[in-house]
Parts: C-alpha cells; structure tokens; sequence
C-alpha cells in the first residue's frame, strides 16, 4: 500500500489527515504557493507505526517529517522527510548545491551518489557531527524539488532497514495533484 502524500501546500492540506490538523494549517495558506505535484511512496512497506510529527510551508517550499509512535521531531531516533523546495534551478545544480551545504556543515560526511538521472538521484550519506545517516532521493518537478529522506542516527543505523529505505526512496514517484486538475 502507498502513502500517496498529497500537500496541496496553498491550503497545507494532507488527504487523510484530522481536520483538527488541517484547520490550523489553512489559516496560513495565503503565503504558500501550491505545488504541481505530490509524491507517492510506500511507508507501508515499513511496517513500524510512523506518525506525522511536522508540518511547514513557505514561498519557498514545504515539509512534512514523520517520526517513529512515541518519538518526537526534537527528539527523534529515526525521521522520514518529504519535502519539496520551490525552484527553476536544474537537479544536477540543486544537487551540486545541497552537497556543498553538507559539506559546509560537516567537512568529515561521507556522502555517495549512488543513482543519478537527469530528473532524479539517490545519494546516501553519514554524518558523525550531525549524528545523523541516510539516504534521500531527489527527483526534479515541474515546479521544483522533491525530495524523500529516512535518516537515523548511527549508532542506530540497520543495514537492513537502510536498505529497505533506500528501496522505499528508489520506489518514489511524483504524481498530478489532484487539486491542481
């Protein structure tokens, strides 16, 4: 089963969703463009109880970050991110770009590239000083960047579940959103 995340970002609207979290969310909608599309991944293909833990929206981009039930995103374990950044610039330059950033930031990471496209790249990475190991898979939308990451700590970090991950991130698809038709 597929999660199909739709953030229609102008209205912060996730399908599914409580209203009790949408409501909140539609009283900023006035800032957030709406994005072209949505990603569908299979969260279900990781059978442990993951939860939304956070929401945001700017001009520039949305994000919304699930944590494993009874973590939370100031103190997660592991996180899932699905994030789309508002841009023209091509994949390979955001690509370019974001692994500067992380170096910047850690000048020790390890990051490797491991699928790359035109429209889309897979690159898992480590990070002792960020405490932090993962995979995110980028793939190029007509509006922007969409973007799909697990991350865990790694002193946490399975093989087996990275893998599964990296799986789930190469799975990923943009579809139409469905508010846009």
């Amino acid at each position: 089963m597929h999660l199909q995340f739709f953030i229609n970002c102008g209205r912060k609207f996730l399908l599914g969703s409580l209203l009790a979290f949408a409501l909140p969310m539609m009283l900023l909608a006035q800032a957030v463009p709406a994005p072209n599309e949505a990603m569908s991944f299979a969260l279900m293909d990781d059978s442990r109880p993951w939860q939304e833990a956070y929401t945001n929206g700017t001009k520039d981009g949305c994000i919304m970050e699930f944590v494993i039930k009874g973590d939370n995103v100031e103190q997660w374990k592991e996180l899932v991110a699905q994030q789309i950044i508002f841009t023209n610039m091509p994949l390979k330059d955001y690509i370019v770009a974001w692994k500067a950033a992380m170096k910047k930031s850690d000048p020790n990471i390890e990051m490797k590239q491991e699928v790359s496209t035109a429209t889309s790249a897979l690159i898992t990475y480590k990070s002792l000083a960020a405490s932090e190991q993962g995979v995110r898979r980028f793939i190029q939308g007509t509006d922007g960047i969409y973007s799909l990451a697990y991350t865990v700590r790694p002193n946490l970090a399975k093989p087996a579940t990275l893998a599964l991950w990296k799986k789930i991130a190469l799975g990923a698809t943009l579809v139409p959103n469905p508010e846009k038709r």
